[in-house]
């Protein structure tokens, strides 16, 4: 079963912030999604650092429907951060809980509230309501400084063919949160 492009924010959500926030911690560049032809992405550079065993079970998760897909990313992200992947990984998990955590506490009160207020919705209106945040931070709504993070995670995206890119499908290249 194909999911509905609509649907996909969440998972989208779940891979972008870990892979954006994993440059960071590799050292690559999240440089223009256009990268020269001999040279992968900031984005294909994270891909290509991930065990077999974690891309194998994330391309599993990919033709699942919502639900059980985001329980099976879920259980992806759960395994990394109990060693599940080996402790290369879970180091690199635990960096990026707690860089999305610090990045979190530096976001404006005003799109913390939102973003809460948002998650509290049914799903659909939840996805809705996250799409006009993301919106909101690419146009400036939230500052210089959220502006400038969603700049970034939409070209890290960009930059992400393949399995990733499907997790990217319906609005979410607008995403920050």
């Amino acid at each position: 079963m194909t999911p509905h492009p609509k649907r996909m924010a969440s998972i989208a959500r779940l891979l972008a912030g870990a892979l954006l926030t994993a440059t960071t911690l590799v050292g690559t560049s999240t440089g223009s999604a256009q990268a020269a032809d001999d040279e992968p992405t900031a984005c294909e550079q994270v891909w290509d650092a991930l065990p077999a065993a974690m891309k194998d079970d994330i391309r599993a998760a990919l033709p699942l429907p919502l639900r059980q897909r985001r329980a099976a990313l879920l259980e992806v992200r759960h395994q990394a951060i109990t060693g599940g992947y080996g402790e290369q990984v879970q180091e690199w998990a635990e960096k990026v809980r707690a860089k999305r955590l610090e990045v979190w506490q530096t976001l404006p009160d005003d799109l913390k509230a939102d973003i809460v207020a948002a998650r509290s919705l049914p799903l659909r209106e939840q996805r809705r309501a996250m799409l006009a945040i993301r919106y909101a931070a690419l146009h400036g709504r939230y500052g210089a400084d959220v502006q400038a993070l969603a700049e970034k995670r939409r070209e890290f995206r960009q930059g992400c063919p393949g399995v990733a890119s499907r997790t990217f499908v319906g609005g979410a290249d607008q995403a920050v949160a």
